[in-house]
């Protein structure tokens, strides 16, 4: 009778564990979009003092995405690819509806602020 020892049992159990751990771990342009999906909320007015630490980390991030993903990512028909360049969308329009805030902010304290004198 055929018997698998003790050791190629967890010899084995250790590789499914590996697969499975490869297979959940996020890929450094996916983290920085998703630190990034999350930073981006604390960017606007009603941040006050406390926007230059996600501004200084949003910054970085940036930095780090430039640096992992290439210009070919862009036209590739990967599913990766293709999730990444959707990924950076949502983050993009995010951006742009945090920048829309601020900029409605601004022209009502210029306004409050024409009304005073």
């Amino acid at each position: 009778m055929f018997q698998i020892s003790k050791e190629a049992s967890c010899s084995s159990e250790a590789t499914e564990d590996s697969v499975l751990l490869q297979l959940q771990q996020l890929s450094l342009p996916r983290y920085c979009l998703l630190c990034l999906f999350h930073t981006v909320h604390h960017l606007g007015p009603s941040s006050g003092l406390r926007r230059e630490n996600p501004a200084l980390l949003a910054a970085e991030l940036v930095h780090l995405f430039a640096m992992c993903v290439k210009q070919s990512v862009w036209s590739s028909a990967d599913p990766v690819a293709q999730e990444v360049s959707q990924h950076l969308q949502q983050v993009l329009i995010l951006l742009g509806e945090v920048l829309e805030k601020y900029r409605y902010w601004l022209n009502n304290w210029s306004i409050l602020q024409n009304e005073d004198f």
